[in-house]
């Protein structure tokens, strides 16, 4: 990211996040974290997302088909129970050799086609970045699970 995004606060605060993610994974893999300092740092994390970079879910469109639902400042909550629960979500399939990598294959194609039909050029290059990063990952466990058969 730093080598082909353009140098941005936004970008920043990304990777400072990312690398607080990779320090608490780090950190309970080699001490076995509780669960309370674990949710400790993943809050901390989505503090910076949010209140950072000032993003947060405002508005769920029109989810029940009576027109838009607006959280307000509700959507602060809702964004920092988003972010962990998705952490926590990711971190709880990675018990299985290449599983978390094509879920997340999957997942950064699925932004990164949202971020072509929409014209964000930013949004499809740093998920197609990402999709890059992954694919040696994950055909290096495919490739030794297939081995094995």
């Amino acid at each position: 990211m730093l080598f082909f995004a353009p140098p941005s606060n936004e970008l920043y605060l990304f990777i400072i996040a990312s690398s607080l993610m990779v320090y608490i994974g780090v950190l309970d893999d080699k001490y076995d974290l509780s669960v309370r300092s674990r949710l400790i740092g993943q809050f901390i994390i989505s503090s910076f997302l949010i209140y950072g970079l000032g993003f947060y879910i405002e508005n769920l469109g029109n989810l029940f088909t009576l027109g838009d639902v607006h959280l307000g400042d509700a959507g602060i909550i809702f964004s920092f129970f988003l972010i962990v629960g998705a952490i926590n979500a990711f971190n709880m399939i990675d018990g299985i050799d290449g599983l978390l990598g094509s879920i997340s294959i999957t997942a950064f194609g699925s932004l990164a086609f949202l971020g072509f039909y929409y014209d964000n050029a930013y949004l499809f290059q740093a998920c197609a970045l990402f999709i890059c990063c992954l694919i040696p990952f994950c055909s290096l466990i495919w490739g030794s699970f297939l081995a094995l058969k």
